[in-house]
């Protein structure tokens, strides 16, 4: 069944798996691409309302972000799973969402795109590096290298490891979205 008319969903992995659509204003001049949706995405039908999307927010409300101005697209927008836990998309599952997700970013056409954790960086940059290795800095966006894509960690990290460390880098990359 295809999901969204962009997508390869036919021969996607993830094609049985709940679809969450991209949010946010299709003009937007700042987009946030993360990973894939999870469990609690796939009932709001919006990225980023999970766990980790609470504690961007709390990120976003302190440096005076306003989400309702920011475009958030999944990488993958199908919620992928391994042994009934959440999981990176299979590559086969980003490459059937790519043309979606760069038609997305091109029409936009935005100041800058921030793109949180390693799938969103590979996906946009073709970067397959550590996120500690990525973060804070600018790459060209493959499709396009006037765009650029800042990196930084998901979110999710700061559930996950040293929150306060991962939550003053986080913050301090996306000030640069407001310069």
């Amino acid at each position: 069944m295809k999901k969204h008319f962009m997508c390869d969903c036919d021969n996607c992995p993830l094609k049985d798996a709940v679809y969450v659509p991209t949010s946010g204003p299709e003009n937007a001049d700042i987009i946030f691409v993360v990973e894939s949706p999870g469990k609690t995405e796939e009932t709001t039908q919006i990225p980023l309302t999970g766990r980790a999307g609470q504690e961007l927010d709390k990120i976003l409300e302190e440096i005076e972000l306003d989400r309702s101005l920011i475009r958030v697209i999944n990488t993958c927008n199908c919620h992928s799973t391994k042994n009934g836990k959440d999981a990176p998309p299979p590559d086969t599952a980003i490459e059937c969402c790519s043309k979606r997700l760069n038609a997305e970013i091109r029409f936009a056409n935005p100041k800058i795109v921030v793109a949180f954790g390693k799938t969103a960086t590979k996906a946009l940059t073709g970067l397959d590096r550590a996120v500690r290795d990525t973060c804070g800095n600018a790459y060209p966006w493959k499709v396009n290298p006037n765009i650029k894509i800042l990196c930084t960690y998901h979110p999710s990290a700061m559930l996950h490891r040293d929150r306060n460390k991962i939550y003053d880098q986080i913050k301090e990359d996306l000030l640069k979205t407001k310069c």
